[in-house]
């Protein structure tokens, strides 16, 4: 692999940095406190931008909190005894 990198004009050596791209979520489990270790919004705030160092204000995530519920209705209350934490 170390030669074909440097075939290719890369250092092998050298991290790269991914800091630059995008990230577009693009599934969610809905209604989910995004917060909750169950929810795609956390597992790819963990481990894409925080694990793979890419920049929060470059990507477009889900919010379960700020979108969808029915008139009147909170997060909290979908589900049963508040286990949405």
């Amino acid at each position: 692999m170390r030669r074909e990198l440097e075939e290719w004009g890369l250092d092998p050596g050298r991290p790269c940095s991914l800091s630059s791209l995008r990230f577009v979520q693009i599934d969610e489990f809905y209604p989910i406190n995004p917060l909750h270790y169950n929810s795609f919004h956390y597992y790819v705030s963990r481990y894409y931008l925080d694990g793979f160092g890419l920049d929060r204000a470059r990507a477009l995530l889900i919010d379960c909190s700020r979108i969808g519920l029915p008139p009147g209705r909170r997060l909290e209350e979908v589900w049963p005894e508040g286990r949405w934490t």
